[in-house]
């Protein structure tokens, strides 16, 4: 509480007090997939700030500052210290320099990270964890990329939110604007048709390998 002195109309000393109050709230515990990595700019073009859109999927309401993010080498970045809502539905961009991402999207609301792990523009990985209360570190979400050079600059989006983070999931964007942060990808599709197999082979007594079109949930 801060006290303040002011004078009324009539010019005699008043005091006023402000209330000052950190505002925070608990976010649900996440599990996987319940936020997931739905789109990549690891190579923009020349002035333009790399980022990373999360996807909330579930029906739970998630705290921002609970998260982590790190690439391949597996150290965990700081998001933001703010308490920030992730609603169910919601898409989370963060950057690593909002300056510039604001110049190439204005009107997108973006996070600049407290910190930031420079993504390599062929070979890498953005990975999501979950760290409620500083507590240890829990895998989210994660995509891998071994991208050719060919087709920097532009984001990588998943193409089907409730599919696999697998890269046969993901495809450049085909925006004119080169990615779509903040709203639905350019290359979404929900894949509705069950996998095919293609494949089976004997590899052992009592062992046969079935291969499929397309990456399938083991379970």
């Amino acid at each position: 509480v801060i006290a303040q002195g002011v004078l009324d109309v009539a010019g005699n000393a008043m005091t006023t007090t402000t209330l000052q109050m950190n505002v925070s709230f608990n976010g649900a515990v996440a599990v996987a997939n319940d936020l997931i990595v739905n789109e990549i700019m690891f190579a923009p073009p020349t002035g333009g700030s790399e980022y990373v859109e999360f996807y909330n999927r579930s029906s739970k309401t998630f705290n921002l500052s609970d998260f982590r993010f790190n690439d391949n080498t597996g150290t965990p970045r700081v998001i933001t210290t703010q308490p920030v809502a992730v609603t169910p539905g919601a898409y989370i961009v963060i950057v690593q320099n909002l300056t510039t991402f604001q110049s190439a999207y204005p009107g997108v609301t973006a996070i600049q990270a407290s910190s930031w792990p420079t993504l390599n523009n062929d070979v890498d990985a953005a990975v999501l964890k979950y760290a409620a209360s500083g507590g240890a570190t829990t895998v989210i979400d994660s995509m891998a990329y071994a991208v050719p050079p060919a087709v920097t600059g532009r984001s990588y989006e998943r193409k089907d939110p409730t599919g696999a983070s697998v890269a046969s999931n993901f495809a450049a964007s085909t925006a004119t604007n080169l990615g779509t942060p903040g709203a639905q990808n350019s290359v979404y599709f929900i894949d509705t048709a069950a996998p095919v197999a293609q494949n089976a082979e004997e590899t052992a007594a009592q062992t046969v390998v079935v291969t499929y079109d397309e990456p399938i949930n083991p379970s």
